[in-house]
């Protein structure tokens, strides 16, 4: 009897540590998967937003330039609204916020006149460490096409852009970097009639 008692008591303590792998296991697995979907969301969302956005002229000061204002850890830029919005054009904005006590990357919409729908607003990466942009192409002074963390009053749109997160090194997400190309470019030969808004003498 007292040895069958032991077998079973070694039997449930295998059991037991059996169990608790399992449970750990699943826990990892749906992890990656929140994971992946979050990230998934993510690409799909500022790829499409950045890849169309639109270079509409506007004037700083005496400059003309494009209406795209990026920096190492935030761009704003324009863009057609989201479906859900309707029709016309919005001000995207990424950054990174404090989110109930965590950094968060924070899409934002905001609408650019009554057409839209009021601004949306959603959140990514809940727990980074740190958000970098980056943008490809010629510098302000016409130099070498290079990559650059400072993207304001130009008069093109970057031919790259790139967003990379990084987390704590006890957080096991790992995101790779998103690699953006705008397909809509800026026409620096035009100039703008204040009239018509269109390129004058076209």
């Amino acid at each position: 009897m007292l040895i069958v008692l032991a077998l079973l008591s070694m039997l449930m303590l295998a059991l037991t540590g059996i169990i608790l792998v399992g449970i750990m296991a699943r826990g990892r697995v749906t992890e990656v998967t929140v994971d992946q979907q979050d990230f998934s969301a993510f690409e799909r969302l500022v790829t499409n937003e950045l890849g169309r956005a639109y270079p509409d002229w506007i004037k700083e000061g005496n400059i003309q330039c494009i209406d795209f204002n990026g920096a190492s850890d935030n761009v704003v830029f324009l863009a057609p609204a989201l479906d859900s919005q309707g029709q016309g054009l919005a001000y995207y904005s990424l950054s990174i916020v404090r989110e109930d006590g965590q950094n968060a990357i924070l899409l934002k919409t905001m609408a650019v006149d009554g057409d839209v729908a009021p601004s949306l607003t959603t959140h990514f990466a809940i727990g980074l460490e740190s958000l970098h942009l980056a943008y490809f192409g010629a510098s302000s002074n016409a130099g070498a096409p290079s990559w650059q963390y400072d993207w304001k009053t130009r008069q093109t749109m970057p031919e790259l852009i790139a967003v990379q997160v990084s987390f704590p090194k006890v957080d096991r997400r790992s995101w790779p970097t998103v690699i953006i190309h705008p397909e809509i470019d800026a026409d620096i030969t035009c100039q703008i009639d204040p009239e018509t808004h269109t390129c004058a003498g076209r």
